[in-house]
């Protein structure tokens, strides 16, 4: 396929994703009986930063196998795209949440088993002990936090009021003040780096409050499940820059393909499906749809 058409055909698929879907509590999106389920995608993007890496203090033959585990768990969501694009339009209804789901079954069947093999039983809790940090205050509802630091009904009733007053600070910072004055670039860094500060600040209090109503064989369990403490802001600031795109595709007709890319920010876990029927055709090594055959890449950023 030429640049041209590459080019024409994601920026079509850019224009016509469908809205960014999030992970609705209410909605039960993602909601699970096993801890893994809920955090296996999060996981998986933590363990692409520098500061989860660090602090593994891995060796050059773990980085070179989670290299591998990467690639592979990427052919195993272009796998999840693939029979997704299979169904009909009807089948496929607008509701992503369950194709959302099947990738975070995916997620934990495919990255927790070999990080087992991977890792070192210590790197293995010190990574427990990151991703129960990085959920903040919503940690202490967790199943496995309730049931490990052995909570009452009205401790969980405070941490529900911790949360409830912490939600109120927002974790989007505005893009214009009041008024509708434009802004800068720098005007607008300033004010989102500043929002980020208050954010934090309201989040890491949170975690501190929560921590303060523990009696004190609580607060012991609490430094064992949590371990020393991650700096939460630097590490969503690197997982926000990582995403995960996979482009599948189905022949409607001789002459007419579909084109569907499912992209998954690490950023608010959003995640979106989008799909675009062209005349463009993909590359004749890919025409037999093989396992592991992979389709080419945008020429430029198509992310919504």
């Amino acid at each position: 396929m030429d640049t041209k058409r590459r080019f024409a055909l994601f920026a079509a698929m850019a224009l016509t994703f469908a809205a960014a879907a999030r992970a609705d509590d209410d909605e039960g999106w993602g909601d699970s009986d096993d801890p893994q389920r809920n955090v296996g995608i999060a996981c998986f993007f933590a363990l692409q930063t520098d500061l989860v890496q660090n602090d593994l203090k891995l060796t050059a033959e773990q980085s070179r196998q989670l290299k591998g585990l990467k690639a592979s768990f990427e052919n195993v969501y272009r796998d999840v795209g693939r029979q997704h694009i299979k169904l009909s339009p009807q089948d496929r209804g607008t509701d992503t949440r369950k194709l959302y789901g099947q990738i975070q079954d995916a997620a934990t069947r495919h990255v927790f088993p070999a990080l087992e093999k991977i890792l070192t039983a210590k790197q293995l809790n010190r990574l427990k002990q990151i991703m129960r940090q990085s959920e903040g205050i919503a940690a202490f509802w967790s199943p496995e936090m309730v049931q490990e630091l052995e909570l009452s009904q009205a401790q969980q009733e405070s941490v529900q009021d911790i949360f409830q007053q912490s939600a109120k600070v927002s974790a989007f910072a505005p893009i214009e003040p009041v008024g509708g004055l434009l802004l800068t670039s720098s005007e607008r860094e300033t004010i989102t780096n500043k929002h980020a500060d208050t954010y934090w600040a309201a989040q890491n209090r949170a975690v501190d409050q929560a921590a303060k109503m523990l009696n004190s064989t609580q607060r012991r369990q609490l430094e064992r499940l949590f371990g020393s403490r991650i700096d939460r802001r630097k590490l969503a600031e690197q997982q926000d820059k990582l995403s995960i795109e996979a482009v599948v595709y189905r022949p409607v007709s001789a002459e007419k393909t579909e084109w569907m890319t499912l992209w998954l920010s690490a950023k608010n876990e959003n995640f979106s499906v989008g799909s675009v029927i062209t005349n463009a055709r993909p590359e004749p090594a890919l025409l037999l749809d093989e396992p592991n055959a992979t389709t080419p890449a945008p020429e430029q950023n198509a992310n919504p």
